[in-house]
């Protein structure tokens, strides 16, 4: 993968490609203290095939330092990239955080032929309780009360289960200070509000087996209800990190998704 760098609202914004020429592109965007490493079982699996474009969003990986950090200026710099590398025809996929912003990227943009999102809750619908909201407009607050040690131990056991995962997440982590991760938080904490969206592509939302991440199983029922025409998807044998625990059954998952996209 060849790496590449855009400033993109006072940030420069590192992401990597491959060297296939596709008719379709399949844009990553990585959850919240990782990188784009994280998507290296899908970037093995599909390079060969498909253009791919890995993105360190910012304020992560490559992508710092970094002055500012929140969801809409993510969503406008994955806009910025495609627009700059002039893709066509692409496909948003995202986990985490990166559903996050791919949902501000449809409300802003749209576009894309397809969205698939795992492990994400919707940032658009008013679907969260008082306390909810407040323990997420707090939750800087909470995780300052931990050592960065015993944080990244305990988001590690959360996020993955396999002992490769949880290696892997590890290191991504192990790349930030406490610093960094909570001070940015704030931009994770502010991104819901209710607006309209109707997405202009399929929609696939779906999380792991045994995500216990917030509110995120929880919400399933809710993408449905909403969102007309979405299908939801659940993966045998994961948690959080859905593509690292079970990187078969997502990568079969998102071949599936790819090829109803672009026969769509």
């Amino acid at each position: 993968m060849e790496r590449r760098v855009l400033n993109s609202n006072q940030c420069d914004i590192s992401y990597y490609v491959n060297n296939q020429i596709s008719g379709l592109t399949l844009v990553f965007i990585h959850g919240y203290g990782v990188d784009g490493d994280m998507w290296n079982p899908q970037v093995e699996f599909f390079s060969s095939h498909y253009s791919i474009i890995n993105i360190d969003i910012r304020g992560h990986g490559e992508s710092k330092p970094c002055k500012e950090f929140n969801v809409r200026l993510s969503a406008e710099d994955v806009h910025n990239i495609i627009i700059h590398e002039g893709v066509k025809d692409y496909i948003l996929i995202g986990l985490s955080m990166g559903g996050y912003i791919i949902q501000e990227f449809a409300y802003q943009y749209g576009g894309a032929k397809g969205y698939m999102i795992t492990g994400s809750t919707p940032i658009f619908l008013p679907v969260y309780s008082k306390f909810e909201k407040w323990a997420l407009k707090h939750s800087a607050e909470l995780m300052n009360l931990y050592p960065w040690e015993t944080l990244k131990k305990e988001m590690t056991k959360a996020c993955a289960i396999t002992p490769l995962a949880q290696e892997s997440v590890s290191a991504m982590f192990n790349k930030f200070t406490k610093k960094e991760f909570v001070s940015s938080w704030g931009g994770i904490a502010n991104c819901l509000r209710e607006v309209s969206l109707q997405f202009d592509a399929p929609l696939f939302v779906g999380c792991g087996e045994y995500d216990k991440t917030g509110t995120i199983k929880k919400c399933m029922k809710y993408w449905e209800e909403a969102y007309p025409g979405c299908k939801t998807f659940s993966i045998e044998g994961a948690a959080h990190a859905a593509n690292l625990d079970s990187p078969d059954s997502f990568n079969h998952l998102l071949e599936n998704f790819i090829n109803q996209c672009s026969s769509s």
